[in-house]
């Protein structure tokens, strides 16, 4: 015999001259600045963790990466499991109407139905378009599809995965809010699920050929919340070890303080990269104050540099059934 192992399939070797010639690495933008030059993009088969305590602004980060990302042509799907998909609809019309078209309408006006007669024309003049620009490249699911023996089984999660994606015509970006809820859906298999979430980051390849990336919502614990209120909104990784496996799955663990007078003008929201594991180091203080300048924008200051720049509103907010994908995929 001649020892060889037979039957195995390998994966290629990366050597840089095979590599150079593929396209930048460019992968998926937060709209932080600073921290999208240090990552070069949350890189495609890797996982990011935005961790915060309640009400301190994961979702609307997540929601913010999702529509811009949409929005420039990227497959996107989130799964919400604390807001119902026509929630989350509301956020991402109002802030498409702000964003791209300047009109000034809330999300709650959209999900209560008290635009003006005036308004309403206005928003229905832009329907298509919001269904053309982020309808088509967003898909919004809930809990619906998750049991406990699609969660927990590798090929189970690929099959809904490739259902997504046949759905969207592509898939590039996955992400869960917030991934606690799992430990109450499922008692004592949260951190099961998360080593299986995080195999499918690593391993599925579109249709074009390339990895997903993949966002993770965490509810930072209350004890962490304190520590980092002491600390000037400074976190550390036991705010997250009631599920542990964030930590040694996530490449990047991002957290987010916001000041107790949220929803004042003078709110500030503090953003740490606090683990890059690409480079196996602890990136601290790359960190942002977002100060409330108005009700629809945040001026953004640097911790670290003293750069300014500006975002749009981080409150930006179709309730239309074409738009919410929960009934259309079944295991």
């Amino acid at each position: 015999r001649s020892g060889r192992v037979t039957g195995v399939q390998t994966c290629a070797l990366p050597i840089y001259s095979d590599e150079k010639g593929k396209p930048e690495t460019l992968g998926i933008q937060s709209g932080v600045s600073e921290i999208d030059t240090v990552t070069n993009g949350f890189q495609y088969g890797c996982i990011l963790a935005i961790c915060a305590f309640t009400s301190h602004g994961k979702s609307t980060l997540v929601d913010s990466i999702l529509f811009k990302n949409a929005l420039e042509g990227k497959k996107c799907c989130i799964v919400s499991l604390e807001l119902a998909p026509r929630i989350v609809w509301s956020f991402l019309q109002a802030r498409y109407l702000y964003q791209v078209k300047g009109l000034q309408v809330s999300s709650q006006d959209i999900l209560f139905r008290k635009l003006t007669s005036d308004m309403e024309k206005k928003v229905s003049e832009y329907d298509e378009d919001f269904k053309r620009d982020i309808c088509d490249n967003l898909l919004i699911i809930d809990e619906s599809l998750l049991s406990k023996k699609v969660v927990t089984n590798y090929q189970a999660l690929m099959k809904l995965f490739r259902k997504i994606e046949s759905k969207l015509g592509g898939l590039d970006l996955v992400a869960f809010d917030h991934v606690g809820q799992f430990e109450l859906m499922f008692p004592t298999m949260g951190n099961q699920i998360l080593k299986v979430l995080q195999s499918v980051a690593k391993t599925y390849v579109n249709k074009s050929g390339t990895n997903i990336s993949m966002i993770w919502a965490v509810q930072c614990n209350r004890e962490g919340e304190k520590r980092a209120r002491k600390r000037g909104g400074v976190y550390d990784m036991q705010a997250i070890s009631d599920l542990n496996e964030v930590e040694r799955s996530a490449t990047y663990v991002l957290f987010m303080y916001t000041s107790d007078n949220i929803g004042t003008l003078d709110c500030k929201l503090s953003i740490n990269l606090l683990m890059f594991s690409l480079f196996k180091i602890a990136v601290a203080n790359l960190a942002a104050s977002f100060n409330e300048t108005s009700s629809d924008s945040f001026s953004v200051t640097s911790v670290s540099s003293g750069l300014s720049f500006s975002t749009s509103s981080l409150s930006s907010e179709v309730l239309d059934n074409d738009c919410n994908g929960s009934s259309l995929l079944s295991i």
